[in-house]
């Protein structure tokens, strides 16, 4: 799923990012908004509410959610 996308269906009245991380992300809720902090998107609570880019240079509407989820894989140390 495209950023774009993402902030289309935000858009969209009664839609929220825990339900768009369930029915269309496929993932968690606070993997969605990882991945749109990290894309350097932010919240506003107040008016006017919603989420807005808050980076500099071109928004990566084309890009994938998933390419901006930090993947952590931990492995035991071997002795």
């Amino acid at each position: 799923m495209k950023i774009k996308e993402v902030l289309d269906e935000l858009f969209m009245k009664g839609n929220t990012v825990a339900k768009i991380a369930k029915n269309k992300a496929k993932i968690g809720e606070e993997k969605l908004k990882e991945a749109l902090h990290n894309a350097r998107y932010g919240y506003h609570n107040k008016n006017p509410k919603g989420w807005f880019y808050a980076g500099e240079g071109e928004q990566p509407l084309y890009q994938s959610v998933f390419e901006f989820i930090n993947v952590q894989t931990s492995s035991p140390d071997v002795k």
